[in-house]
């Protein structure tokens, strides 16, 4: 959006794409462009705080997400010594803490 002078006289254009080209769209001059402008300039910081609203946000989020991962590493952990404590088995059914965990009861190929 700008004002531009054309003789004497101060007339508003919009600018815009379309269609891969920039297109200037005549909107008056005086009081009524004058009030076109004021409600081009509300809409665009009504989407910049938006915008900003949405980051924030996500902000918000991504500090959550990365404390549920470490959450989610802590209970992984604990629950691997336990089980390891307890001398149980892993998904393989491999024995925790002996020979064949280390891979002795492989069998050949």
């Amino acid at each position: 959006m700008g004002w531009e002078r054309r003789g004497s006289v101060y007339c508003l254009y919009h600018t815009r794409r379309a269609d891969g080209r920039v297109v200037k769209d005549y909107l008056g001059s005086g009081h009524a462009a004058q009030l076109a402008a004021d409600l081009i300039a509300e809409a665009r910081d009504c989407r910049a705080s938006i915008i900003k609203a949405r980051k924030a946000e996500q902000d918000r989020l991504d500090y959550l997400d990365g404390a549920v991962d470490r959450l989610d590493r802590a209970c992984d952990l604990m629950t691997e010594a336990a089980l390891t404590a307890w001398g149980l088995t892993d998904a393989r059914r491999r024995r925790r803490g002996t020979a064949a965990a280390a891979g002795a009861d492989r069998r050949p190929r």
